[in-house]
């Protein structure tokens, strides 16, 4: 059976589909992944899917120009999955479907998909050990350090709860992705996230990383993530 994994972006919903189209290549499956081209180098790093890129597209009207782009390659997807008599798994959620009751959008996506959600902490890639070694020389990580990702893409900043003199942070450094950042993360004494495409990453890790060196800030009392692998805390301010 051919199957589409129709999830064209963003990072943190591919980290977390990603096992997704894994199960059904270990169920034998051909896998395709419609992406956006901005998403292309990362999924390459799956080898269990054949990534079909999708160009800057726009072929529907929306006040979010991110919607628009988001369903136009939802609907090119949908159609190249429909001419070739493929399996198309709705994972990007557009047309919008009911949510059950306390449902998170992890949740959802792994019913919608018929796979159980404990395969969501397998996330698997072909690593680029030297480019992990170079990040890892690059930010000079070392010794005991604490890793941490506290800065949203809105600019919103989240301060560490308690002091640490020996702290990496992750900011953009050009030529890495997310994956490259494996070594650095693994290898931290200690590791500060908030909710984003980063700690999706780390999520997918599963038992790679002790749950006691995990910890999830949040301003509000809510967080998103039904994992229990993270200490989580209040951080409002």
């Amino acid at each position: 059976m051919k199957v589409f994994v129709g999830q064209p972006g963003a990072f943190g919903d591919i980290l977390v589909c990603a096992p997704i189209a894994k199960y059904y290549a270990d169920q034998g499956h051909d896998v395709y992944w419609p992406i956006g081209t901005e998403h292309l180098s990362m999924v390459e790093q799956f080898p269990y899917v054949t990534p079909i890129p999708l160009p800057k597209i726009s072929l529907v009207s929306h006040s979010d120009p991110r919607e628009v782009l988001f369903i136009s390659r939802i609907m090119m997807a949908r159609s190249i999955a429909e001419g070739i008599g493929a399996t198309y798994l709705n994972l990007g959620d557009r047309p919008l479907t009911p949510s059950n009751e306390g449902e998170t959008v992890e949740e959802k996506k792994y019913r919608v998909a018929q796979v159980p959600f404990e395969e969501k902490y397998k996330l698997s890639w072909d690593r680029n050990k030297t480019k992990e070694d170079a990040l890892y020389e690059y930010l000079e990580a070392s010794g005991e350090y604490t890793f941490a990702h506290l800065d949203q893409s809105d600019g919103t900043f989240y301060p560490l709860p308690q002091e640490s003199n020996n702290v990496v942070k992750c900011l953009p450094v050009a030529g890495y992705n997310i994956l490259d950042w494996y070594k650095v993360i693994t290898e931290a004494s200690t590791i500060y996230c908030i909710e984003s495409s980063l700690q999706c990453f780390v999520d997918g890790l599963g038992d790679d990383i002790e749950d006691s060196k995990k910890f999830l800030l949040s301003k509000t009392h809510t967080f998103t993530t039904v994992s229990e692998k993270w200490n989580k805390i209040y951080n409002g301010h």
